[in-house]
């Protein structure tokens, strides 16, 4: 089994002051407190409008709840509401507001509000949900319903309805994810019971039993991956165990569009933490199926392989040559003394440098393999980035002339397995 990644690193100190029996708090900027202020009002709006409609209670989810509590800034605010859609909520706060009296030295001056624009329900970019979206006091707001989600055996795309909280929660991926601010109440919410304590011994957890988690959205699995990875999580045994089953790896390959990984794949890249994620990319014997050819449709243009060998390597590709690249590429940029690369000069320092150094160490493992498209020879790698992860062809190509460009690398990693130096992640 892998070893955490919390061990012999620095851990994130959840902002409570007594031991978990005692319910954190979240400490509101003062523009957060004013927005939510503002928010309560419209529901009383509603409530005062419309009195033969349900009361609204508004609640914080996901993402904003989790960084607040662990310290850090978030501008991520999805606003999940009980009894009513996105939209007309989006838009009876509009005309709230409208009714709001403007002080003339200027007080109200920042009681402003975009206008609303609604994402359609869209599958094939994971939109499953109709969300209006909107800029208010300067903060870019989602407005959305709590909601359940039915998925059918084959269908990536699931039924939706209105939901409670706890439904909510539980559909969500990790549990660290499925944390609720209640608006009205100004308390922390956590309907699963393990989305706090999760975070106070950072561990990564799937709300439901982990089968039922991945199979309803495989995706799923490099989303556990990425915040394992972004916030030193440890990733709990029984994701581990269902990840090894072959129906997982198979829905991954039916459900889940190229352009879905591919956004997964590109915020774990610009990550200072690649490694790590690529290291469980490949543990979890996802590899083909993210750097591979698993599950990419080849256009009838296109030929893969020119010689038996190549259908060999990608049948045995298992991105061992890719992670122990990555690792060296890290010594590199880590090496302050400049004794393993004197241009210092020359290295990443920004994450759009870093995405394109790692997504070529990805690319190494199919270095030397051609496809043909008509009448032409490109690298293999080139058609993975294009058609496999959907990036530009500007990834493409720098990501296989940096590969070209780093044979000595795989001298490098050839030489360090001739030493003993193993893939497997350290204990």
């Amino acid at each position: 089994m892998p070893a955490p990644l919390r061990e012999n690193t620095p851990t994130l100190t959840l902002q409570h002051t007594e031991e978990s029996t005692t319910a954190p708090q979240i400490t509101l900027t003062p523009s957060e407190t004013k927005l939510f202020d503002l928010l309560v009002g419209a529901t009383e709006y509603v409530r005062r409008t419309y009195p033969e409609a349900a009361p609204i209670t508004l609640r914080v989810a996901g993402g904003w709840v989790r960084d607040k509590l662990l310290g850090l800034d978030s501008s991520d605010i999805d606003i999940a509401i009980d009894t009513m859609t996105g939209e007309p909520f989006a838009k009876a706060l509009k005309a709230y507001m409208l009714e709001l009296p403007q002080s003339s030295s200027g007080a109200q001056s920042d009681m402003v509000m975009s206008s609303i624009a609604t994402i359609q329900v869209n599958p094939e970019k994971s939109k499953h949900l109709e969300t209006a979206t909107a800029k208010v006091m300067g903060l870019m707001i989602d407005f959305v319903h709590l909601r359940t989600e039915k998925y059918g055996t084959d269908s990536r795309n699931p039924v939706v309805d209105f939901g409670t909280p706890l439904e909510d929660a539980l559909r969500r991926d990790i549990t660290i994810n499925a944390l609720f601010y209640n608006l009205h109440t100004r308390q922390i919410e956590d309907f699963t019971n393990e989305g706090l304590p999760d975070l106070r011994i950072g561990l990564i957890r799937t709300p439901l039993p982990p089968l039922q988690t991945f199979i309803d959205d495989p995706l799923r699995v490099l989303r556990v991956i990425r915040f394992a990875t972004r916030f030193q999580y440890s990733i709990h045994p029984d994701i581990v165990s269902a990840v090894a089953r072959p129906e997982i790896r198979e829905s991954f390959v039916r459900k889940i569009t190229r352009e879905r990984i591919g956004v997964e794949v590109d915020k774990m890249m610009r990550h200072e933490r690649a490694v790590e994620a690529m290291e469980w990319i490949r543990e979890f014997g996802f590899w083909g199926e993210v750097f591979g050819v698993t599950g990419v449709v080849v256009p009838p243009k296109v030929k893969l392989f020119e010689d038996e060998e190549g259908s060999v390597r990608l049948e045995r590709l298992d991105g061992e040559m890719g992670v122990l690249a990555s690792r060296i590429a890290r010594s590199i940029i880590k090496d302050d003394s400049g004794t393993l690369f004197p241009q210092a000069d020359l290295l990443p320092t920004n994450s759009e440098a870093r995405r394109a150094l790692y997504l070529s160490c990805a690319a190494l493992p199919l270095h030397g393999l051609k496809y043909r498209n008509k009448d032409k020879l490109y690298p293999l790698a080139r058609f993975i980035i294009l058609d496999g992860l959907k990036f530009s062809s500007k990834d493409a190509d720098t990501a296989t002339y940096l590969s070209y460009a780093i044979d000595h690398t795989r001298d490098m990693v050839h030489d360090l397995k001739s030493r003993g130096w193993q893939c497997d992640r350290k204990e």
